[in-house]
């Protein structure tokens, strides 16, 4: 079976979690997100741990911080790439070919979750990855952020409309999955 590279494209709150973990058990990829160096630098700054800032509902009002969690990490986001845009993109390059010697290789390769920006669909798409869009009909961004438009979809490029109730979701994850894994046999 030839090596997986996969991403998921979507907004907030469209299923783009739940598609990868379905996909992450199906597939045996391992993930990798563009989004980690954010969350710890989230973590740092109010002084707790990983696990713990990952525990916070994105969408709780922070009184420490008087913003959301989400948008604390669309602040800091913002300020790790200002200077140079591709920052979050060659962390992630960066951990995925720091680990092909080792665990990322016992996997059948590796899947992005949380592709923002037409600019981190774009790498995606320099790896030879496929781009799996998930979007939710009528779903809006709450706030208005760079990493809140959709980024664009090319042709030939995966879409699941997530219009029904999570176990419809899951059906066409799963669904997509087994296309995945026999389209990786066949041209291996």
């Amino acid at each position: 079976m030839k090596k997986l590279i996969l991403g998921i494209a979507g907004i907030s709150e469209v299923g783009k979690t739940t598609t990868a973990e379905i996909l992450q058990q199906e597939l045996n990829v391992n993930a990798f997100t563009i989004s980690l160096p954010v969350k710890q630098a989230c973590a740092g700054a109010l002084g707790i741990t990983l696990a713990e800032f990952l525990t916070y509902d994105k969408n709780a009002h922070l009184a420490a911080i008087n913003c959301t969690a989400r948008e604390f990490m669309q602040r800091m986001g913002d300020l790790i790439v200002r200077d140079n845009p591709r920052a979050l993109i060659g962390i992630c390059e960066w951990r995925i070919n720091c680990q092909r010697d080792t665990t990322a290789y016992s996997y059948n390769g590796i899947l992005v979750p949380d592709l923002r920006t037409d600019l981190e669909c774009d790498w995606m798409r320099r790896m030879g990855g496929t781009i799996i869009h998930v979007k939710q009909p009528g779903k809006a961004p709450k706030k208005p952020h760079r990493t809140e438009f959709h980024p664009a979809i090319k042709t030939g490029e995966l879409v699941i409309n997530n219009s029904g109730s999570l176990a419809e979701l899951k059906d066409k994850v799963a669904s997509l999955a087994h296309c995945i894994r026999c389209d990786a046999v066949e041209t291996a």
